[in-house]
């Protein structure tokens, strides 16, 4: 029983992460590690969604070096 969890479970998930208690740089790297594993398997719909949100974290946390990682991976 070796079965990928459907779409909007993987979603939630990336959700619930966005309010998990966590210092906020830390966070926006962790969704974006999340989002390259995405990318290695295939799923880029996912994967862009996992840059978007650690974009919309690094903005928030105000971290430039994080920021400019993110925008080497995701295109708006």
């Amino acid at each position: 029983m070796d079965a990928d969890p459907p779409n909007w479970w993987r979603r939630w998930q990336l959700q619930v992460l966005k309010y998990w208690p966590m210092e906020p740089r830390k966070k926006a790297r962790k969704i974006m590690v999340l989002g390259d594993e995405y990318a290695l398997q295939g799923d880029s719909e996912l994967a862009q969604e996992c840059y978007r949100l650690s974009l919309e974290i690094a903005d928030e946390a105000r971290a430039v070096h994080v920021r400019k990682k993110l925008e080497q991976r995701f295109q708006p």
